[in-house]
């Protein structure tokens, strides 16, 4: 199609084919494949000249406009690729999302206005959900990132902690040891439905068998019943660091830790990724990496080392300080665990 353009606005095939940087050939030949693919002779040719039939005048100012429609489309796919804007579509965990997400994607519209984001929050068969069919851009996961046709990226970590109300500490006494949480009311996620919690601290691995008095597969329940004194529950520092920096809640055992957990966000194509989701992962990772949710009293406690104060950690950087940043730290161990060699896990029965 544009090489007929070119050949009806340059006046011969000759002029057509030095503007392309082809041979005549190379040009008569398009023109030919295009009458063909159309049924319709365009142009009348001899040895010695050329002349658009009246088809071939009437499909010309056609085929200007619909160049001219696509030029105009290329250049508003760069610009949208070089300036972010449209909608992003986000999946994320109802608990971490209602937490922290709010206020980050917040953040985020308010740097890049142009953006629209739709933040959809299930805690329902999230891992089982296709990011592509249901027309998300990303998605942020915790624990494990399952599906490994989708790009992975890990943007942060965190640990969960054993911790009560100090009510029910009060009434019912501290654990000395991992074998004495045996003959405590233990609240329970669905991921330790099997009442086994594995935990470690300086020495290695242990997994204990609890008594569950509940089980649900809400953390946002399990943290709220363990405010009400119901019971001890290994509860994540996403979800428990400002309950812990207030005394809501209180670490017990304070030395062991679950494992650390990745934070994960997950995209269907690193090729070519549009600029409004390239920078929102990089937001994310920005924030998320930093662990805001950390309390600085409760990781000194567990290596031993009396907290200054109980002061709840201070505000996430603001927005014009982000940009500035090289490179967000690395999130701060919990629990005292050591450098060395993972030992081999042990098995802590109830007294």
């Amino acid at each position: 199609m544009e090489t007929f353009v070119r050949v009806v606005r340059e006046g011969s095939f000759a002029a057509a084919a030095s503007q392309l940087g082809l041979s005549r050939a190379i040009v008569t030949k398009h023109v030919m494949q295009l009458e063909k693919q159309l049924g319709v002779r365009l142009i009348n040719r001899t040895t010695r000249r050329s002349s658009v039939t009246d088809i071939g005048r009437g499909y010309y100012d056609f085929c200007v406009r619909v160049l001219a429609e696509m030029a105009d489309q290329d250049a508003l796919v760069s610009r949208l690729q070089e300036e972010p804007r449209g909608e992003l579509k986000v999946l994320a965990p109802k608990s971490f999302g209602s937490l922290y997400l709010g206020n980050i994607v917040a953040e985020f519209m308010a740097l890049y206005p142009e953006i629209r984001v739709s933040l959809m929050l299930s805690d329902v068969s999230l891992h089982a959900l296709d990011l592509v069919e249901h027309g998300f851009d990303l998605a942020v996961r915790l624990h494990s990132a399952s599906d490994s046709s989708l790009v992975t990226r890990r943007i942060g970590t965190f640990h969960s902690l054993l911790c009560a109300s100090p009510a029910y500490l009060a009434a019912h006494g501290e654990p000395a040891t991992l074998a004495d949480l045996a003959r405590h009311k233990c609240l329970l996620h669905t991921r330790n439905a099997d009442g086994v919690w594995l935990l470690e601290n300086a020495a290695g691995e242990s997994s204990v068998k609890v008594t569950g008095a509940m089980v649900t597969n809400s953390v946002m329940v399990l943290r709220q019943v363990a405010r009400n004194g119901l019971g001890i529950a290994l509860l994540p520092t996403y979800c428990i660091g400002p309950d812990l920096a207030r005394g809501i809640l209180r670490r017990t055992l304070a030395a062991y830790t679950s494992r650390l957990e990745p934070i994960y966000v997950q995209f269907p194509h690193r090729h070519l990724l549009a600029a409004k989701v390239r920078l929102l992962i990089d937001f994310l990772a920005t924030r998320i990496s930093a662990s805001p949710w950390d309390v600085p009293g409760e990781l000194t406690a567990a290596e031993g080392v009396r907290p200054e104060s109980a002061k709840v950690a201070p505000p996430a950087t603001p927005l014009h300080a982000v940009a500035a940043t090289a490179a967000p730290r690395a999130p701060r161990r919990l629990g005292g665990a050591g450098k060395g060699p993972r030992k081999t896990a042990r098995r802590v029965r109830g007294a």
